[in-house]
């Protein structure tokens, strides 16, 4: 007698397999005169649906994990015959698993024949939870294409999968494939008239729960008369049909193309001029102005941006140099063409000319006036910091009279505001060195004083610097006590002190080059030498620091460590997003998401929102140093700017759109670029798109030019 069972290695908990017994008389004895018997035995979590079945059998069950079957065809049966099979339906129990065996024995009716007996295995595992999802644009044009993603896995809190997965999707009217889809480990094929991608997992299996397969995508045609909302119908199943069917749906909604708009035309501008600072509010009119998401003034973007018709817009100028430029507007329909209708004119900015003060002397009248040139007379004159020595004051139109008191250095700031509306400002500080009354014999017999000897420069220290200012240089010489002024080329120092050897002054901000500093005193000013050169360089350092959302700060090449977070045992209420580095790349400053500042190096703390009380309405997710390295600015993911120190606001997203000159944004803001002279910033979001604000010129952005980045962007830098 012999025997052989199959059945499939693999079976799900709760589901059923067919077993398939086959019988023979084998070639090495004699014929069979008694019927032969066969009974199999199930395991534990196994039962028969039902008696098995086959042609010359008959089957019974003796009990739901025993069938017997008797041959009851003719006899004998000659050797080597093989008997027709047996086959029976086998429920798995759903709490089955693990490797379940079935023993079958075969022997006669007479048990005279050497009794056969085999087994067979099958694997039991719980049933895959299959999952998929499909996502699509929510809307198409009418006569396009679009890409449809269907992204399959195999649920973790299920089994795994040991049968193919199918993913079938189907289309409706109005919509076809342009090919069948394509993914990894997937083969598709088209059907129904290009409306049902048949896919089929082609990968190994099994596949372990827990499995995000490949996406499938697949390009979807709308039809030139489709309209409306339509859904695309998505199943996947496996091959075995035992594990859970997933389905998702997609829902794309159909219109027509939209009309090409027209190009926006300028037919005039009111007022037609305005001061370099910005500020003025235009009336632009023309044609086709509707739709506008962009005017310039030149190269610069124009702010507060209100369209009031299709005939009318009104923005704030930006700032500018002085001349003419063309203002242009942008709508989805292109950019106006220039002609004499746009001009504007930009006047010569406001400036003090005056660069330094004589000295004077306690107990006698002094007077000096102060000039300025550009802006709008009259101009109205300030002390802003710092204070006149006792004795003097400044009137409204600039002159510095009266008697000095005392003598000493006296260091003040100020500021000239013109007549121009929005006004124009401008500073500079001054020094004023008064000196002691004269005492002893006078008149013609008494003694003469000593002429007071020129200053000298013997060194300066540091000799470089950039041209953003700020850098504090030592002065080395003799006779330099009672200067009353140090100029960088010609530039005034922003502030300095002496002794009779040393000066010590702040660098004012200056061209890419190399200056003379000279020292005036009541003995006159220094002469040049090689020993007073200072040049204004674009740092060439080769180091950057690294830092981490704990605080923790790495440095490379020449930059230095100043300190962390983690170092000084800091623990930050809300994860670290940014560093800025000081000018002189001496210090930097760590911003946390809830705009906490942490100094370190020379940096200097200036405030931060938790400081002053204030929760931000979106994370922060920068910060950017001032030209000048005393103050700084945070930007929020949603545009909102808070300015520290010297920083000053010249604007933000959140306040553009409170004025509807802004859409709502289409991705949110991921940092912040001021420009060189920290007169204006740029803003960059996720999606490419860039926002100017003051002095910064608009030159472009992903969005107005149609790309889509293939990784979301991530920051933003001003150039050199």
């Amino acid at each position: 007698l012999g025997v052989t069972e199959s059945a499939p290695a693999h079976a799900y908990e709760g589901t059923s397999y067919t077993d398939t017994v086959s019988p023979s008389i084998t070639s090495s004895g004699g014929p069979a005169y008694h019927a032969p018997i066969v009974t199999s035995t199930l395991p534990s979590g196994e039962t028969y649906s039902a008696a098995g079945s086959g042609t010359g059998w008959t089957c019974r069950l003796t009990s739901s994990t025993v069938d017997t079957c008797t041959y009851s065809g003719s006899l004998p049966i000659s050797a080597s015959t093989t008997l027709g099979t047996i086959s029976a339906t086998v429920d798995v129990g759903s709490s089955a698993s693990g490797s379940l065996t079935t023993s079958t024995r075969m022997s006669d009716s007479a048990d005279l024949a050497t009794p056969f007996t085999t087994t067979r295995s099958v694997d039991v595992t719980p049933v895959p939870l299959l999952g998929v999802t499909e996502s699509a644009p929510a809307h198409a044009y009418e006569g396009t294409s679009y890409t449809d993603t269907v992204s399959p896995s195999i649920g973790s809190s299920g089994g795994p999968a040991d049968h193919d997965p199918t993913v079938t999707s189907t289309l409706p009217s109005g919509e076809t494939y342009s090919a069948a889809g394509t993914g990894t480990g997937w083969g598709c094929v088209l059907s129904s008239g290009n409306t049902i991608d048949t896919c089929t997992y082609k990968g190994t299996l099994p596949i372990s729960a827990g499995t995000k397969l490949a996406p499938i995508g697949a390009t979807v045609k709308v039809s030139s008369t489709a309209s409306g909302s339509l859904t695309t119908n998505t199943t996947m199943t496996d091959s075995a049909d035992g594990a859970t069917q997933a389905s998702a749906t997609a829902i794309v909604d159909a219109t027509p193309v939209p009309s090409t708009p027209s190009t926006p035309v300028v037919t005039g501008i009111s007022p037609s001029s305005g001061p370099v600072s910005g500020g003025t509010v235009v009336t632009i009119t023309g044609s086709n102005l509707d739709g506008a998401t962009v005017v310039d003034f030149g190269s610069n973007q124009a702010s507060n941006m209100t369209v009031v018709s299709s005939t009318e817009i009104q923005v704030t100028a930006p700032p500018g140099s002085a001349g003419t430029v063309d203002i242009t507007v942008v709508t989805p329909g292109g950019t106006s063409s220039t002609s004499s209708a746009d001009r504007y004119t930009y006047g010569v900015p406001l400036a003090i000319t005056t660069t330094s003060l004589p000295g004077a002397t306690a107990g006698t009248a002094y007077s000096a006036t102060l000039q300025a040139s550009g802006g709008t007379a009259p101009d109205t004159w300030a002390v802003t910091s710092g204070s006149l020595p006792a004795g003097l004051a400044l009137s409204a139109s600039g002159a510095i009279t009266g008697t000095p008191t005392a003598s000493g250095t006296f260091t003040f700031t100020v500021t000239v505001t013109d007549s121009s509306n929005p006004s124009e400002h401008a500073t500079r500080t001054f020094t004023i060195q008064v000196a002691a009354a004269p005492s002893g014999p006078t008149g013609p017999t008494g003694p003469t004083g000593p002429t007071a000897s020129s200053p000298t420069v013997g060194g300066v220290s540091p000799t470089t610097g950039p041209p953003a200012g700020g850098t504090v240089v030592t002065i080395t010489g003799t006779n330099l006590l009672g200067t009353t002024a140090i100029d960088f080329g010609g530039k005034p120092a922003t502030s300095f002190s002496c002794t009779a050897t040393t000066c010590t002054a702040t660098a004012p901000p200056g061209s890419s080059g190399t200056v003379d500093i000279t020292v005036t005193g009541p003995g006159g000013t220094s002469a040049l030498s090689s020993s007073d050169i200072f040049t204004y360089a674009v740092s060439s350092a080769r180091g950057y620091w690294l830092v981490g959302s704990d605080g923790g700060v790495f440095a490379f090449g020449p930059a230095p460590f100043f300190g962390s977070l983690p170092y000084d045992h800091v623990v930050p209420s809300a994860p670290i997003v940014g560093i800025a580095s000081t000018p002189d790349g001496r210090g930097y400053w760590l911003v946390g998401s809830d705009g906490g500042v942490f100094a370190f190096g020379d940096a200097s703390f200036f405030g931060s929102l938790p400081y002053d009380h204030v929760v931000p309405s979106a994370p922060i997710v920068g910060i950017a140093s001032t030209p000048d390295g005393r103050g700084y600015w945070l930007v929020g993911s949603d545009g909102g700017v808070f300015a520290f120190g010297d920083a000053r606001s010249v604007g933000s997203i959140p306040a553009s759109q409170r004025a509807g000159t802004i859409a709502p944004l289409a991705a949110p803001i991921v940092g912040l670029a001021p420009t060189h002279d920290g007169g204006g910033y740029w803003f960059g979001g996720a999606d490419g798109g860039v926002f100017a604000y003051g002095d910064s010129a608009f030159d472009g952005s992903l969005p107005k030019y149609h790309l889509v980045p293939a990784a979301p962007i991530v920051g933003i830098a001003a150039q050199g």
